[in-house]
């Protein structure tokens, strides 16, 4: 199976596909009887926005077989899946974006095919920087199982909301995921300076004090000369840097985790744990203690369920709490694979 991006003018070529859909009975906007004719002419009147990147479409064939004049069978259009992604045009819902015509011919049902679309769909609205997907299908339609499976969370539903291919009003239900941002080792990209004088100004203010120390200003002009020999990882969204944490190479047999730091437009989406999973999996057995302000209780609620415990304090300032957790093989629990993007949830 191949999966391919389709450009405005072969959209009508999908028009098998939607006509398929309608007399499996599926509840994607349309009424029996359906001709193909009207299906080209729906899927033609989409390609502005095809044309101008509003929507993104996608389209499966079978992979490897030969047409009677050498052509593949993609290559003469015969799809036997496709999936759209429309970007919401609104200026306050741009992080956002909706799953539509997820559709599968009924031939090639049950192999996969919609699960491979959905997963496309997917990561290109990531690559876009969309940050929350939507969508909507007939209740207790097959299509709800593949959605639960892929971890979107139903968030609602309509009573008779909308028609089957017969005219009967039906249920909707509506799902949502929050997509994932990648944890990877700084490579000396500029954005870390950022994110660390952010970390560094909300501490001191939190604190009630107005300046930053040498030591801070230091960090945030030279990352690479203040954590030489730590590792240094960032996490990344649509291509800007929502996060960072730093795990200092062991001493002893024991690393510090610090500078943990999620922008705070980012926040609710797991970047944190992601961050930090990633860097516990980096800290190959050894124990890892950290310090944390008392008053940042969401830090420590999730430190204490990745196996931190509160110790006796090692730092004499007041409302600093330090926590440590064992080495050994993934400490507490056993090891952390350390995911490379954030789970959805």
């Amino acid at each position: 199976m191949r999966i391919v991006r389709l450009g405005a003018g072969e959209l009508p070529g999908l028009a098998e596909l939607l006509v398929d859909a309608v007399e499996n009975g599926a509840s994607v906007g349309f009424l029996r009887p359906f001709t193909a004719g009207e299906a080209a002419r729906w899927w033609a009147g989409h390609a502005a926005a095809v044309a101008e990147g509003r929507t993104a479409v996608w389209a499966a064939a079978e992979d490897g077989e030969e047409g009677e004049k050498g052509q593949k069978k993609e290559e003469r259009k015969r799809w036997i899946g496709t999936v759209s992604l429309v970007f919401e045009p609104k200026p306050n819902g741009r992080h956002r974006a909706e799953i539509a015509k997820l559709l599968v011919s009924g031939a090639a049902r049950r192999r996969g095919v919609a699960r491979a679309l959905l997963a496309v769909a997917e990561r290109a609205a990531a690559d876009a920087g969309v940050t929350l997907l939507l969508l909507d299908t007939q209740k207790d339609s097959g299509a709800e199982h593949l959605y639960r499976s892929a971890g979107w969370i139903k968030f609602g539903e309509v009573p008779g909301h909308a028609a089957d291919p017969d005219g009967v009003l039906r249920p909707t239900s509506y799902y949502r995921k929050s997509l994932p941002a990648a944890v990877a080792p700084w490579a000396g990209e500029a954005e870390l300076g950022d994110l660390l004088a952010s970390y560094h100004r909300a501490t001191q203010r939190e604190k009630g004090e107005a300046e930053l120390t040498d030591r801070y200003r230091k960090e945030i002009r030279d990352p690479a000369g203040a954590f030489a020999g730590d590792t240094v990882l960032v996490a990344w969204h649509g291509g800007a840097a929502v996060g960072c944490v730093v795990l200092t190479a062991p001493v002893a047999g024991e690393a510090e985790l610090k500078r943990l730091w999620v922008d705070p437009a980012a926040r609710g989406r797991g970047v944190a744990s992601a961050l930090t999973r990633a860097a516990l999996a980096r800290a190959e057995g050894a124990a890892v203690r950290l310090t944390v302000w008392g008053w940042r209780t969401g830090a420590r609620a999730l430190y204490e369920r990745l196996g931190f415990a509160q110790v006796t304090s090692w730092d004499g300032r007041d409302g600093l709490v330090c926590m440590r957790r064992p080495g050994g093989p993934g400490g507490p629990g056993g090891a952390l694979s350390g995911p490379a993007s954030v789970p959805p949830v």
